[in-house]
């Protein structure tokens, strides 16, 4: 009993980790996203 426990709090901090690592990916990706945006808007004049 202990040892599944062990698993499946291992396996719940696994996926919190990682779920935890899109939500960075997402905040460093808007900033990027506005200065491609920027860029293009100013190619375009």
């Amino acid at each position: 009993m202990a040892v599944v426990i062990d698993v499946l709090g291992s396996q719940l901090h696994s996926k919190t980790s990682e779920l935890t690592g899109v939500d960075d990916r997402g905040t460093q990706a808007a900033p990027a996203e506005q200065v491609a945006l920027d860029y293009s808007e100013g190619a375009a004049e």
